[in-house]
């Protein structure tokens, strides 16, 4: 890896990633590269299958060379890094990859934490693993299940597992003291209000429940998605329909102004502003939860940087005054 310096000192874009990904603050986190490509179409993503088989002509996926991997982690590792993030799960093909760079980790005596976002609930196997591979405090493993209803989640994203198997996950993560974070989205095409009640009930479940953090994201409309290839089929209104409108969206997120569509769609059930209403309501449930402000905000007994704090308050004042504008310069929702 070239310039590895430059990449640490650039400001990472998400600020989200500095509060809700493991049990103790964190300063420094590098994104890892593992590869390319994916198996499945979730229906708001513009890197699904669909993209890469009929836009690059590739229905496969690559990953790096393990060995490379392991040497770019440890030149991080070296430079003060504490948390190597893991973005690309094409399962079942990367768990295979994973578990054997996870030993070759353990054989380094790279002592470093880690946050894997899994695309599906992890195996036995790999949540074992991971536990013995890194620094706990420093860890989690995020799983990105969108929603609560088993309806909602096989029409937007091929995956069919139950709650019941979700919740013996969860299980299984806190047996092992694996910290998890557990995302899920607003606004899905046919997602109704009482599937997005299914899923405030599973969050406050969850909270009550385990060590563990929820959120609850609008996802912007994205240019090779299912979404806006297929709206009527998809049961959703563009507000974003040319790159023009693309490159305006992304113009004023850069200068900080607050768009007139910043989610560029509505559904047949929500409208835009509906669907960042429910969002704005999600935030004050989690943000404003006691549990969240001990351990995750208030951190008396760990370091935190003044740029996380920083952060950290705007949101805070975005959502005690219901303030979409503040939220969505902070997060993008």
């Amino acid at each position: 890896m070239k310039n590895v310096d430059r990449y640490l000192d650039a400001k990472i874009g998400h600020p989200n990633i500095s509060y809700v990904n493991s049990r103790k603050s964190i300063d420094k986190v590098f994104y890892m590269p593992i590869g390319r490509g994916c198996l499945n179409q979730c229906s708001y993503c513009g890197g699904s299958t669909y993209l890469w088989s009929n836009h690059w002509g590739n229905k496969n996926i690559s990953f790096r060379d393990k060995n490379v991997v392991l040497e770019d982690i440890e030149k991080v590792y070296q430079r003060g890094v504490q948390c190597i993030y893991f973005e690309f799960d094409p399962y079942p093909d990367s768990e295979k990859y994973y578990l054997q760079l996870f030993r070759k980790i353990r054989e380094r005596k790279i002592k470093v934490g880690a946050n894997f976002v899994s695309w599906c609930p992890p195996s036995k196997k790999f949540v074992e693993e991971f536990a013995i591979t890194f620094i706990q405090d420093f860890s989690a493993i995020t799983i990105s299940i969108d929603s609560a209803s088993e309806k909602i989640r096989k029409i937007n994203k091929n995956w069919n597992y139950s709650n019941q198997q979700l919740l013996d996950n969860f299980k299984l993560l806190s047996h092992n003291n694996v910290y998890f974070f557990v995302s899920f989205s607003i606004g899905l095409p046919f997602e109704t209000i009482e599937d997005i009640y299914l899923t405030e009930k599973m969050i406050k479940y969850l909270l009550n429940t385990f060590q563990c953090h929820c959120n609850v994201s609008a996802i912007p409309i994205e240019p090779s998605s299912m979404m806006y290839y297929y709206p009527k089929e998809m049961g959703v209104t563009l507000y974003r329909n040319s790159f023009d409108d693309f490159y305006d969206f992304s113009k004023n997120i850069s200068e900080g102004i607050y768009p007139k569509h910043p989610l560029g769609y509505s559904t047949n059930v929500l409208e835009e502003k509906e669907i960042i209403a429910f969002k704005m309501k999600s935030f004050k449930k989690n943000f404003l939860n006691l549990k969240f402000l001990k351990k995750k905000v208030l951190q008396s007994n760990n370091k935190i940087s003044s740029y996380n704090l920083c952060e950290r308050m705007k949101i805070f004042y975005a959502v005690i005054f219901n303030s979409p504008k503040i939220l969505w310069k902070n997060t993008y929702l």
